[in-house]
């Protein structure tokens, strides 16, 4: 009896290494096309690439050499592809954070939000906005000395910074160091210690959540623990706004912060409705953000058909509406 226990419980735990084997090799292989199809959209935009990276077209050989945001981000500073809007200008830039809403996602250049806001203000737009991205990486960059050597460059020192958010940023903020990262953006790890974010470049829980399986335990886990605290999500990204404007005041003291809240299409739920309207917002115009709520401030639903794409972006008439009004309410 002892050894039939025995044998079951080596066949159980050789199952077991068996299934962690393959279940890392699908996750990681998730993780390189995820990653591989990011630098695609860093290095060249061109959304007819996207197909090179189907799950359908899985190569055999596996790469084990991949790059993260922080370094593709660098090399773009390197090599002086960081888009500028604009031409010279005496007055002073202006630098747009965000996810894809403010990058501009399957829209031309000229009908994206950074590039109306140079031709209504006739500021250098930096766009430092990137898919699928929001809080944590505009808080690397804003700690970033070279993004700051890159704007000496080019132009005078910059007056306002514009922060465009969804809630969906939230949760980025938790995927990579919490739960199983999703394959279409890459956040960077920050921990809180003594009441300040720190920059953390590996986490041991971010490495073991590439499973797959914590897509489906640790992801469910840490999601329904964080969504059961709003207050805590919130707070954190508090953090995140406070502490990229000290970076950024650090070295222009006079800068402004303007975050432009977005309704995206299911902010009617309950839920989203207590995110987006979080006290936060209140807390942060105390501290001198402006900020400036889309769905007060616009006399039109960004929610419906006419101002969104298939994919649910704006649409060119969405920022066509927006921005004007935006910059004659905000900007001097």
């Amino acid at each position: 009896m002892k050894k039939k226990i025995l044998s079951v419980t080596a066949i159980l735990f050789v199952s077991f290494l068996i299934f962690l084997a393959l279940d890392f090799l699908f996750a990681y292989k998730i993780h390189i096309l995820r990653i591989d199809f990011l630098n695609s959209l860093y290095v060249n935009s061109a959304s007819d690439k996207t197909d090179k990276y189907s799950l359908k077209n899985l190569p055999f050989k596996y790469n084990l050499f991949t790059e993260d945001f922080e370094t593709v981000y660098r090399k773009k500073i390197k090599n002086k592809e960081i888009k500028i809007y604009g031409a010279p200008s005496d007055k002073k830039p202006i630098l747009l954070f965000g996810c894809s809403f403010a990058d501009g996602a399957r829209l031309q250049d000229k009908d994206s939000f950074g590039y109306l806001l140079s031709e209504y203000t006739d500021r250098n737009v930096y766009r430092l906005s990137y898919g699928g991205m929001g809080a944590a990486p505009a808080l690397f960059q804003a700690s970033d000395d070279s993004l700051y050597n890159y704007i000496a460059e080019n132009t005078q020192t910059p007056e306002y910074a514009v922060y465009v958010y969804i809630t969906y940023q939230l949760y980025r903020i938790f995927e990579d160091k919490y739960c199983y990262s999703d394959f279409y953006h890459h956040q960077i790890i920050y921990n809180q210690k003594n009441g300040k974010l720190v920059y953390s470049r590996y986490s041991p829980i971010a490495l073991i959540s590439r499973f797959a399986s914590g897509k489906y335990i640790l992801r469910k886990y840490c999601e329904k623990n964080i969504e059961n605290d709003t207050d805590y999500l919130n707070s954190v990204m508090k953090r995140y706004f406070l502490q990229t404007r000290y970076e950024l005041q650090k070295r222009y003291p006079d800068i402004k912060f303007i975050i432009v809240k977005y309704p995206v299409y299911d902010e009617n739920t309950q839920y989203q409705e207590k995110i987006y309207n979080s006290e936060i917002w209140k807390e942060l115009e105390k501290d001198g953000f402006l900020i400036y709520d889309l769905k007060k401030e616009i006399n039109a639903d960004l929610t419906q058909n006419e101002y969104i794409l298939s994919d649910r972006h704006p649409s060119p008439k969405a920022w066509q509406i927006i921005t004007p009004k935006f910059v004659h309410d905000c900007i001097l």
